[in-house]
């Protein structure tokens, strides 16, 4: 913006230079048509003399104005307004000239404000118009085939290129002058677009970290739902019936504090698990098949996996949620569900993977739903834990209860749009 307040500037030094000048020359040619002529001002023809020099001075200062617009930038002018400020400065001269043949002079005027204002090859025309009568009135054209006189004619020629020359030189050098401006100005506007642009993906990378922080939380409680807090609920239980056993049954308290302190140490072996889950992604298939065989081992289910080997190819992302989704879905048939029976089956079915797990126990409780269906009551997270797991990565869970009894949970995640919804958290390495 520097570089164009100076060339506003210095067009405006040129403009009062050039005001200067002309009104200098308008001013010396009437004190020199009023000394000679003494007996003008007192016939019509001073009126008409007064009305032709007083227009061509408003018409200089007050039509530039007027040729600028109010916005007053340098070369906004249309080349019809340009135009139709130089005619009358080309023109007036002219009647001038009936009173004051020295008024002729006046055309240097309009040859100067031609070359500035007109574009070739306009300029060049306006120019050769207001050298006729220069011509005429100088005597410029050879009357006689001389050495001489042709000689006199090329030597004022010259006087007249050199003349344009020096006029119209500056408007070049400013118009250049303009444009270096214009451009400096809008790479300094890009350059703060850049930097505002750079704040605010700043901002947007922060929101993204304190988001991304957020989800890693939520992960993290419903990792720890999944794990400790099954084992803790279960050992509660136990620990009471311990409690209520010993003073009744001793062996049988025994035998229930052996098998909590077996829960006690799973559950530190799922914490280990869940820690290593941090850093590692676990093979889907192989943590799956594991926990229902450890489940059925535990409960007497008989376990049925028909699981897909081709999840090695599938992202990280998706292959935690399953493992974390069938992990819930597991603990709750052998929990809550009091199955014989618990079948596993994983399928890649066009671009979306399935995780399909039934029991064949008591069914559902009388659950809250939301839009998406039931969810886990108030006090607990697992089914909404489930749910959200699978939501993140633009996919959804399904829980039925057939007719006849027992439970379907299916989780249905497509492969291609999971790294895109997928959490920035949910592959988080903890060191």
């Amino acid at each position: 913006m520097q570089e164009l307040t100076k060339a506003h500037r210095f067009v405006r030094l040129m403009t009062i230079f050039w005001n200067v000048v002309s009104y200098s020359l308008l001013t010396l040619l009437a004190i020199h048509t009023v000394t000679t002529q003494p007996t003008l001002l007192h016939t019509w023809r001073g009126l008409v003399f007064g009305v032709l020099i007083g227009g061509y001075g408003a018409w200089y200062l007050l039509g530039y104005g007027w040729m600028m617009g109010p916005p007053r930038v340098w070369q906004g002018a249309s080349l019809g307004r340009r135009a139709l400020y130089w005619l009358p400065l080309a023109l007036l001269p002219l009647g001038l000239t009936l009173i004051d043949i020295d008024y002729v002079n006046l055309e240097w005027i309009a040859i100067g404000t031609g070359m500035s204002l007109l574009l070739p090859p306009w300029n060049i025309i306006g120019v050769a118009g207001a050298l006729v009568p220069l011509a005429l009135s100088w005597g410029i054209v050879p009357r006689h085939n001389t050495i001489d006189a042709w000689l006199q004619f090329a030597l004022t020629l010259l006087t007249i290129v050199i003349y344009c020359a020096v006029i119209y030189l500056p408007f070049i050098l400013v118009t250049q002058r303009f444009k270096q401006a214009r451009l400096f100005a809008d790479l300094q506007t890009a350059h703060a677009d850049l930097a505002a642009a750079h704040t605010r993906l700043a901002a947007s990378a922060a929101g993204e970290r304190e988001l991304a922080v957020l989800r890693e939380r939520e992960r993290l409680a419903r990792d720890m739902h999944d794990t400790l807090g099954h084992a803790l609920a279960l050992t509660t239980v136990k620990l009471e019936a311990i409690r209520r056993l010993t003073p009744r049954d001793p062996e049988r308290a025994t035998r229930e504090l052996d098998a909590t302190e077996a829960i006690v140490r799973g559950a530190m072996g799922e914490l280990r698990a869940t820690l290593a889950a941090l850093r590692t992604t676990p093979c889907l298939v192989d943590e799956l098949r594991r926990l229902a065989l450890a489940a059925g081992e535990r409960s007497g289910m008989t376990v049925a996996c028909d699981l897909d080997s081709a999840e090695s190819t599938w992202p990280e992302a998706v292959q935690a949620a399953l493992v974390r989704v069938g992990g819930e879905a597991i603990a709750n048939a052998e929990r809550h569900a009091h199955a014989q029976q618990l079948t596993l089956a994983l399928t890649d079915d066009a671009g979306w993977v399935c995780l399909c797990i039934t029991d064949d126990g008591v069914g559902l409780p009388d659950l809250p739903t939301t839009p998406d269906g039931v969810t886990s009551p108030p006090g607990h997270f697992g089914l909404a834990g489930m749910r959200e797991r699978v939501r993140e990565l633009g996919g959804a869970l399904h829980i039925t209860t057939p007719v006849g009894g027992g439970t379907t949970i299916a989780a249905r995640i497509p492969l291609e749009g999971a790294a895109v919804h997928a959490p920035l958290a949910t592959l988080a390495q903890v060191g």
